[in-house]
């Protein structure tokens, strides 16, 4: 069958090729010719018990999924990506519905167009732009505000008229969490990208379900009215794309990062660091001085300490809604902040397939080797001749404010400012006196 699809496409394999070659490359050469054949031959490569574990993947990742209208077309073009052997869930966090922008913009068959994407044979002139979502986004997928869909920037074609008539209601928000999507060294890295003006780096901490939107929503709309603002979720948090068999440690990460500067065309940024992205932060403007211009620094690890029992509970999260409860009463002095609906939230960020695997191998027990894995030596800290603004919230439960005085004493041309009745989230509990400080500093 595989020679005769060939075949018919002036790409005709001898019978000798075909019995050496696998099913899998097969597939590959074969996929730009038949794309209705192809996922059929997909499906039956993989077998009954195999069909049967990806859709149970995709049924656990948004329960109801699996009864959607394009459900079928979908899971054949996923079982293209699988014949290789990755595993249902990889499949699942590799689609790029996932980490990209889901709009229904500019096209009479989303599902086609969104599955043949992710089959990686989309033209690249299709494939960079916005891409359609599912028909029917299930409601576990739907947020309150935000999202990146507008009809009123991009009138519904004639398929969504046809499927939905006037009421686009149902599909005009997206997961806020999934903004831009860029290839960093072959890594697919969601970011924000927002505001113009000298670029700024934001980088976040590294709680259970973290993402650049859940870390620095609250500061974005001020930084970016003076600024480029970008905020990537780092290698292995959010929406970023968790590779098989990386290795987590400072090393990987910080690559990761001057690898989006790269990517991005940035040469210099000043950069924001929060809590473990202090400790990045600093490995970058140690490492790569010349991309550096100004360092802000909060509530930041980096230097060496005696691991808090709020930091203990934060790496060594076992996902469950009391945990996260418990996790969030570490983290805010205002406990008026915490509701058990934003607990659920994260806890649900927490969960999503390979996301509580890969926080986990970050930062195994005895984790007082992760706080010595993140420190940078004091004398490539004392070495640095950028600015730098450290903050920290002095009631601060997971990362101690003696970190701060100390990096205060190490730079140079540092300033310190100390956040009273204040947690780990001095950009959430102190939005606005944090972003005015910042922008004052930047400006």
């Amino acid at each position: 069958m595989l020679t005769d699809i060939l075949a018919r496409d002036g790409r005709a394999l001898s019978a000798t090729t075909v019995e050496r070659g696998d099913a899998a490359q097969l597939l590959r050469l074969a996929v730009l010719a038949y794309q209705d054949a192809l996922p059929v031959l997909a499906q039956q490569h993989l077998g009954p018990e195999r069909r049967a574990a990806l859709d149970d993947a995709l049924e656990r990742w948004v329960p109801g999924l699996t009864a959607q209208p394009a459900y079928p077309h979908l899971r054949g073009q996923l079982a293209l990506r699988w014949v290789d052997g990755t595993p249902p869930g990889a499949v699942i966090e590799q689609a790029t519905w996932y980490r990209g922008k889901q709009s229904l913009v500019e096209a009479d068959d989303p599902a086609a167009a969104l599955s043949w994407r992710i089959a990686g044979t989309t033209p690249a002139s299709y494939r960079d732009a916005p891409l359609p979502w599912l028909p029917d986004v299930p409601p576990a997928l739907r947020q309150r505000e935000g999202g990146l869909f507008r009809t009123a920037e991009h009138p519904p074609s004639s398929w969504h008229r046809r499927t939905y008539g006037a009421d686009m209601t149902d599909l005009q928000t997206a997961n806020p969490e999934i903004a831009s999507t860029i290839d960093v060294a072959g890594v697919a890295t969601n970011y924000h990208d927002v505001g113009e003006g000298d670029p700024v780096l934001l980088i976040h901490g590294s709680g259970p379900g973290v993402s650049a939107w859940a870390n620095w929503r609250g500061v974005l709309p001020a930084l970016s009215q003076q600024h480029r603002v970008i905020a990537p979720d780092v290698l292995g948090f959010g929406y970023t794309q968790r590779p098989e068999g990386v290795t987590y440690d400072m090393a990987t990460w910080t690559e990761h990062l001057v690898g989006l500067l790269d990517a991005l065309g940035l040469e210099r940024v000043s950069v924001v660091g929060n809590s473990f992205g202090g400790a990045l932060a600093l490995a970058v403007a140690t490492q790569h001085p010349e991309r550096v211009d100004k360092l802000v620094l909060m509530g930041a690890a980096g230097v060496p300490f005696e691991i808090t029992e709020g930091l203990d509970k934060v790496w060594g999260f076992e996902p469950s809604l009391p945990n996260m409860i418990e996790l969030m009463d570490v983290f805010a002095y205002d406990k008026s902040l915490l509701t058990e609906g934003l607990a659920q939230l994260r806890l649900d960020a927490a969960t999503r397939p390979g996301v509580h695997e890969a926080f986990s191998a970050m930062f195994p027990a005895p984790r007082q080797r992760s706080v010595e894995a993140l420190a940078v030596p004091d004398a490539d800290i004392r070495a640095l001749t950028q600015p730098a603004l450290i903050i920290h919230g002095r009631d601060d439960e997971v990362i101690p404010l003696s970190t701060s005085l100390r990096l205060h004493e190490l730079i140079d041309d540092s300033q310190l400012h100390v956040f009273g009745r204040c947690g780990h989230w001095v950009q959430i509990e102190h939005a606005e006196g944090f972003a005015r400080l910042v922008g004052d500093f930047l400006a």
